[in-house]
């Protein structure tokens, strides 16, 4: 008789812990996303690019940004000549991602800067 109480009793104290522990980690997960000084940092520019003749050339030179220290996504386009990039501006300058493109071989000309 005992054991038939205290499985159930168990089933809902391990049960209760769960739910309460998943309350908490969301809690605590809104909390750093709130307080999170990355997002003061984040910017966007568009940036006009100009010699990508193919397709090729805007995946080469989406690889190079994204692998540029303190960007966080980019979109190179051709057609279109254009590149949008998110970036952290604690860590890099619109100027180092024009230079980037630069030492590519392109020109970059800034088009729009978005905070």
């Amino acid at each position: 008789m005992k054991k038939s109480i205290l499985i159930p009793f168990l089933c809902f104290l391990f049960f209760a812990f769960q739910t309460r522990a998943a309350i908490n980690y969301k809690a605590i997960v809104n909390q750093i996303e709130i307080t999170s000084p990355l997002q003061d940092s984040v910017k966007t520019v568009t940036l006009k690019v100009t010699g990508m003749t193919c397709a090729g050339c805007s995946i080469a030179l989406q690889k190079e940004i994204k692998n540029t220290a303190g960007v966080i996504e980019n979109d190179v386009q051709y057609p279109g000549d254009i590149a949008i990039i998110k970036y952290d501006s604690a860590k890099t300058t619109i100027d180092k991602l024009v230079k980037v493109i630069e030492n590519k071989g392109y020109t970059a000309v800034l088009i729009k800067d978005k905070a």
